[in-house]
């Protein structure tokens, strides 16, 4: 399923899709001139227009999550940038297992069939996972 964002489109955020959901929608933020709310943590008292700003990058965030799976991580957060923090830990791989398991899993990928641009996207998803 897809959420419209002006006049782009971003499949929902699910639990097996992260790394091009967060390069769609960080583009999108850029595009919008969001991207500022998003990552940096605000460390004095927001103006108005930062809020605006806020509200605005909460609500894309929101309606790009799929409600089943990952609404719940981000219900109860007061900004963006605690929502794009939030969902990072959650699906971001940093730990030394996850790092062993991925360099196996590349490590195993062989090119059997179909076409190069097929294995070369394969492991390029791997590397960046």
């Amino acid at each position: 399923m897809n959420a419209a964002v002006g006049k782009d489109s971003v499949t929902l955020l699910n639990s097996g899709n992260y790394m091009y959901w967060r390069t769609k929608l960080k583009a999108i933020l850029i595009r919008d001139e969001l991207w500022d709310v998003v990552s940096v943590p605000k460390t004095e008292e927001p103006t108005e227009a930062c809020r605006k700003l806020n509200s605005m990058a909460m609500a894309l965030i929101t309606l790009s999550v799929d409600d089943n799976s990952q609404l719940l991580y981000i219900a109860n957060c007061d900004t963006a940038f605690q929502m794009w923090e939030k969902l990072q830990k959650q699906h971001a791989r940093s730990s030394f297992g996850s790092q062993l398991y991925l360099r196996r899993k590349l490590y195993g990928i062989r090119f059997a069939s179909g076409t190069m641009q097929a294995h070369i996207n394969s492991m390029l998803e791997v590397i960046d996972c």
